[in-house]
Parts: structure tokens; sequence; C-alpha cells
């Protein structure tokens, strides 16, 4: 689950709490527009249990471990969900 501290938390099947994972606070979600922030935010698992969480110009890849594995800003927004592809993601 995203939620809106912002952060990752990652429940168990069974429903148990395994961990939340604090969002990098320079990483942004929406976009500023004239009626105020666009909420659009994409998730998808990894292979591996990790998730990408991609929205507005930005996207991570969170570990339930609590490790941040990788972030990166682009110059637009996204507008598609993070789409596995070897050796990455492919976003629109």
């Amino acid at each position: 689950m995203l939620t809106g501290a912002p952060s990752v938390a990652f429940v168990s099947a069974q429903g148990v709490l395994e961990a939340v994972v604090p969002v990098p606070r320079d990483i942004t979600y929406g976009r500023a527009s004239a009626d105020g922030m666009d909420p659009y935010v994409a998730m998808s698992a990894t292979d591996d249990g990790a998730v990408v969480v991609a929205g507005g110009y930005s996207f991570v890849v969170v570990e339930s471990t609590g490790l941040i594995r990788g972030y990166v800003a682009v110059p637009e927004t996204m507008a598609s969900e993070p789409l596995p592809h070897e050796g990455g993601f492919l976003v629109v």
C-alpha cells in the first residue's frame, strides 16, 4: 500500500504488517495543476518482492527490507503504470 506519508506499507497474505518504508522526501508524486495536485500514482510488484511506485515526475523501487533500491526523476509526468521489461521497467 502507498500511504499519504508518503511511505510504502508491505502486508503479508495473512494480513500482517511486515514493513513500512518511507519514500524519500525529494520524490514527489502527482503534478501541480490549477486545481491542485494530480493524484495519479501507480504501483507494480517486482519478481523478487519489491515494488515500483511511479507518479508525477518520479519513480522509486522499494524493497520490503526497507532498502530504497533506486529512484529517478524524469522531465515529464508519467502517464502509465510501470511495466516490467528485461532489466527494468517501461513507463509512458
